[in-house]
């Protein structure tokens, strides 16, 4: 009787209903330079799970390859390219082996590394001489200009490597004593800004 009774204990939990969690996806942003990972969250709406399986793919109709088990309800996904999207999925796992149902797809990135730009004083003839450091995974750049500290800034290029001579910026002031401020943002294969 107590083996019978136990059996569908057992039964009871293998069969447990565990519900497909919500997932939410934030992307961090790169910052001086360094990678960071993507990162997923999601929410239970079961209870009794042991583990997550995450899915990820290039595309949000699959197919998904599993890249992790964790037992919470995060994950930093480290080994994404930088600045190339991916979904994801995720699915629950009970302490013995049950399934839920996979979860909605979100997507998110790895953010690219944050060039760091350089500035000449520049002349007339010349222009303002810029550089910047590479960018792993950059594609191109896009450099922004303003008149201002606080912009608004405007696009002038998208040059694929440093450096870039700004020759237009003596057509504004008709002299190059006044400042200028550039910001830049380096862009991945996929459009992904950095």
């Amino acid at each position: 009787l107590m083996s019978d009774q136990t059996d569908r204990i057992d039964r009871g939990i293998r069969n447990a209903n565990i519900h497909a969690p919500k997932m939410t996806m934030s992307d961090l942003q790169a910052a001086k330079a360094e990678y960071e990972q993507a990162t997923l969250s999601w929410t239970p709406e079961g209870r009794g799970e042991a583990s997550y399986r995450v899915f990820r793919s290039d595309s949000p109709d699959g197919p998904y390859a599993q890249i992790a088990e964790p037992p919470l309800c995060s994950y930093l996904d480290a080994s994404a390219e930088p600045g190339r999207p991916y979904f994801y999925t995720i699915q629950a796992v009970s302490p013995l082996g049950s399934e839920s149902p996979i979860s909605n797809h979100d997507s998110g990135y790895r953010a690219l590394g944050a060039a760091v730009l350089t500035a000449s004083k520049g002349s007339l003839s010349t222009g303002i001489d810029l550089s910047w450091t590479d960018v792993a995974y950059a594609k191109k750049y896009q450099l922004f200009r303003s008149s201002s500290e606080t912009g608004p800034f405007s696009l002038i290029a998208s040059p694929s490597s440093p450096p870039f001579a700004d020759t237009s910026a003596d057509i504004l002031g008709g002299n190059l004593s006044r400042d200028f401020f550039y910001k830049i943002s380096a862009v991945s294969a996929y459009g992904v800004e950095g």
